[in-house]
Order: structure tokens, then sequence, then C-alpha cells
């Protein structure tokens, strides 16, 4: 059978249209944006029990998946404990999820890409199983081995939340943080209603460290402990915290009974997001009157400008001699885009 290229092209451009259609009624400023307020959203996987050589299913759960337009990320397992079987996705409340949208070619990563068919975003209600992932107890050793999410080289873990910040619809990348499940081979049960039910992030802004996660915790028999480790050595026994630098932080929370979880969570440092155009007139007679008009894209509003001249504080300065300038654009979240440039003189 031959199949016409022209009917193959025509189909991956229907497949991209609803990509069109989001940057279409995002604008091309607004593709992302970034939020000063927490973000609460978390993935999940169950903890199984499973001896050498039984298949077991776990699914993925997530909470706070709330208008979700997109999802890339990686799900790694150990490949000297497990075999990878299947992904079962016939039961899946994501539009459009077959196939095509995951890939567990190299053993150890399962690779998984989906945007929303419609392009309206996605709600989901919380432990609603996204797919399940199927492997096979190939080790002997007892103990808990754990499923984990992230990225991956050249894979970046991108969750797109879509909401309307009028006239655009715009995205915000939604934190990565996950509650840790994998299955219990042989050995004592993990088995226990303790859980990380919310997990709400706040990113740290450029230099400053900004950044906060606020946790809660149900289930087991209260009250609980805390553990918190993170970059350089940090180290917290409070249930929520502030003030914190971009990277990786690990949470385990034990009840009185003994019975633990644990959490990860990745807070983003995030960077200055502005790019600048300019339109110039170049300063008459020697005098004071040349004008720089700034054209910004992106950043977090509100901006503020300040001018090296100190003649103001708009995107727009008609009070320039010649020379050499400089203008200080800083975000809503702080951070800060140095831009020079030079006025002519006619």
């Amino acid at each position: 059978m031959t199949v016409n290229p022209t009917l193959i092209r025509f189909y991956h451009a229907i497949r991209l249209l609803p990509l069109l259609l989001i940057w279409l009624f995002t604008g091309p400023h607004s593709l992302r944006a970034q939020f000063e307020a927490p973000r609460c959203f978390q993935f999940y996987f169950p903890v199984a029990e499973a001896n050498t050589g039984d298949t077991v299913c776990l699914p993925l759960y997530a909470r706070d998946f709330e208008s979700i337009a997109s999802a890339q990320f990686a799900i790694y397992y150990d490949p000297a404990v497990f075999e990878y079987v299947d992904l079962e996705f016939a039961t899946s409340q994501l539009p459009g999820f077959g196939v095509s949208n995951f890939n567990a070619l190299n053993p150890g990563i399962i690779r998984i890409s989906w945007f929303d068919p419609a392009a309206l975003g996605v709600s989901i209600p919380d432990s609603t199983a996204l797919f399940a992932v199927c492997l096979k107890v190939k080790t002997i050793s007892p103990g808990f081995y754990p499923l984990a999410i992230g990225g991956a080289q050249g894979f970046s873990f991108e969750v797109a939340h879509m909401y309307l910040d009028p006239p655009f619809w715009k995205f915000a990348m939604m934190p990565l943080s996950q509650q840790i499940g994998g299955v219990q081979v042989g050995g004592a049960s993990q088995a226990s209603d303790l859980a990380v039910t919310s997990s709400c992030v706040a990113s740290s802004n450029c230099a400053i460290s900004a950044g906060s996660i606020d946790v809660t915790i149900a289930g087991g028999e209260p009250p609980y402990q805390y553990l918190w480790a993170g970059p350089n050595g940090f180290t917290a026994t409070t249930e929520d915290l502030t003030a914190l630098p971009g990277g990786l932080y690990s949470l385990v929370v034990t009840d009185q009974a003994g019975k633990t979880v644990g959490a990860s969570v990745v807070i983003t440092a995030i960077s200055p997001s502005v790019s600048i155009g300019h339109n110039f007139t170049a300063a008459k007679c020697g005098e004071a009157n040349g004008c720089a008009t700034l054209l910004v894209y992106g950043g977090n509003e509100p901006l503020s400008y300040a001018w090296s001249t100190g003649s103001s504080t708009d995107d727009v300065n008609c009070s320039l001699p010649a020379g050499q300038h400089m203008v200080t654009i800083t975000e809503a979240n702080g951070c800060i885009t140095v831009d020079t440039f030079e006025i002519g003189n006619d």
C-alpha cells in the first residue's frame, strides 16, 4: 500500500493545530509567564508490595491538576531491579493520550509528552490516575525501590497551567513536586495512609532567596516530625519553608507510629525574562533632546524603569543628550535587566 505524502503532511498539520491556536491566543510575549504566588501541584505514585517475578502496575496520580494545557516529564526506575512491561492508558483521563505520547525504548526511563488537543486546558479531580506503569520485579533483594519523576537531557520537566490575564491567555509552569512512591519487594510492609496531600511552591526570584514550600500532611498518627534536606547542606525540621534559594529539597515525614512518607520539591530560580528592542532619535544641536523608546517583551509585570539620567520612569525617554546611556528594568518578581545604548548627535 502506498501512502500519499500530501496526506501525511496534512495529518501532521492537523496534529499541530492546537499548538498554533495556543500561540495565537497567548500572544508572542505571553507564552510563559511566571507567578509570584505559590503554585500548588503534585505528582505521586502509591507504594505497592510485590515479590521477585511479580508484575506490578503503579498508577500515576496528580493533585491540583487544573487547567493543564501540556505536560512533559520523565519517569525513572532502576533497570537492575525492574523490567519494563507496559504503560496502561485505556482509562486515562488525559484527552488524546495514546502510544504516541510516551517512549520507553531506553531501560530505566519512560518519557511522557502530552498536550490538550482542544487547547483549552484540562482539569482532573485529585487522585485520578493519569495512566499506570507496569514493571516486572527482577531483584531478589528485599527493599523499597522508588519511581522518580523529573526531566532528562534535552527533555525538561514542563507542566503548563493555562490562565486568562485579559486580554491574553497565558501559561505558567507548574513546580516539580512529587510524593515518593514505588515498590516494596519482600520485607516489612510500607502500607500507610500517611500522605503529603498538598504541596505549594513559590520560585526563587533571580539572585534573591525568595522561594517557599508549603506542605499539608494527612493520615497516620499525628503529631508529625519533619526532616528537610536541601542544597549546600541545608536542613530544617519545620513543616513549611521560606526564604529558599533554587534547588532540590527532600522531605521525610514520620508519624507517631513510626510510619514515613517522603516527598521532593524543586525550587526554580527565575532569571530575567524580558527581551528589549529599541527606537532611537538622535539629539540635536548638542541639546538633551534625544529619544529612546524601549520595546519590551515578556517579563513579570508591572515593570519599572530607572534611567541613568534620572529624567524618566517610563519606557520612553526624550530628554537624552548624545552619548552612552543605561536603563534598569525591574520586574515585579525582583528580576533586573540592565540595558545600555548610545544616542547620536545631529
